[in-house]
């Protein structure tokens, strides 16, 4: 598949909602406050995307991620399992959901969106024929809210 036809499958994915791009490096967009600047250069040529950049029936499951402290065991955010969709470039869908990051730093979120919680942090990896997404912040309190709203985009929400 040529390149533009893989942005364009991507693009495509995109505008569905849901995407996660395996790629073991951990990213982070811009915290709250930061400029529309910020937001352009993060999101040059990736498209408008209204929601969480995933597909919702793509999520397998939504797991609590802990942190090992000194002190114990701290949930800091979530692990999701999301079904791999075919003809997706990794690469792209990182920088969509950095994109997506940085725009809820800037504009209004979804409601209930995982991404908008202040110091939201992504890893993206791949997990056999499935993507792990982690996502978790250092801020204080902010990982059992990130739980929380990413278990609404699980396999079991509204049950």
């Amino acid at each position: 598949m040529s390149p533009h036809g893989i942005r364009s499958t991507a693009a495509a994915l995109l505008a569905s909602s849901l995407m996660l791009p395996p790629v073991v490096a951990a990213a982070r967009g811009p915290q709250r406050g930061q400029s529309t600047d910020d937001e352009a250069t993060t999101c040059a040529g990736v498209p408008p995307t209204p929601s969480f950049p995933i597909p919702r029936e793509a999520v397998v499951s939504v797991s609590p991620l802990y942190q090992h402290l000194r002190s114990g065991r701290q949930l800091s955010g979530a692990t999701l399992l999301v079904r791999a969709g075919p003809g997706v470039e990794t690469d792209w869908l990182q920088r969509a959901f950095r994109c997506q990051i940085a725009r809820c730093s800037v504009h209004p979120a979804p409601e209930g969106c995982p991404l908008a919680v202040q110091g939201t942090r992504v890893r993206v990896e791949p997990a056999g024929q499935e993507v792990r997404v982690q996502l978790w912040s250092d801020y204080a309190g902010a990982g059992p809210e990130i739980f929380a709203r990413a278990r609404l985009l699980g396999p079991d929400a509204g049950r």
